[in-house]
């Protein structure tokens, strides 16, 4: 199995989950909305009243989702990235899991993934906020086999 279609999996897996964060600023002042991506020293959020405004890391005092308790923006960072490798790890642990996954290979929703220099940008720099909003995603993550994925692996 190729280690980048399970990276591409579990990216649409974990981008369809994405759930609104509240972010604290160093000035006190809050903000509500998703963080879509973080590059260059700066986060993306997509908020309700101002749409995706960017945010200077360092500027930012903590990241809290829902009820959990705020984290700082490094910490933040850290928990993502470890998200991202312990999701690759159970993934590549359970073997019926990757059968299916293997199986997603000659799945014609996920070749027009895997063939789209723009949606493998997106994977490559988890811009979420393009995953979350592209037709081949939309349909990708519509598709039977992947939601069975999904169910497998959402906790």
């Amino acid at each position: 199995m190729n280690l980048k279609k399970i990276i591409v999996t579990g990216t649409l897996l974990l981008a369809s989950q994405v759930h609104g964060e509240e972010i604290v600023l160093e000035d006190g002042s809050r903000i509500n909305g998703k963080v879509l991506s973080m590059t260059g020293g700066s986060y993306q959020v997509q908020t309700e009243s101002m749409g995706v405004i960017t945010i200077d890391k360092g500027k930012i005092l903590s990241i809290s989702q829902g009820s959990q308790p705020a984290i700082s923006s490094d910490s933040a960072m850290q928990a993502g990235q470890s998200a991202v490798q312990n999701l690759q790890t159970s993934i590549a642990s359970d073997q019926r899991l990757m059968t299916s996954i293997r199986q997603l290979q000659s799945d014609p929703d996920m070749q027009a993934v895997l063939s789209d220099p723009e949606l493998m940008r997106a994977v490559q720099s988890f811009d979420l906020q393009t995953l979350q909003n592209h037709p081949k995603i939309k349909k990708l993550m519509n598709n039977s086999n992947v939601q069975s994925i999904q169910q497998r692996v959402s906790p």
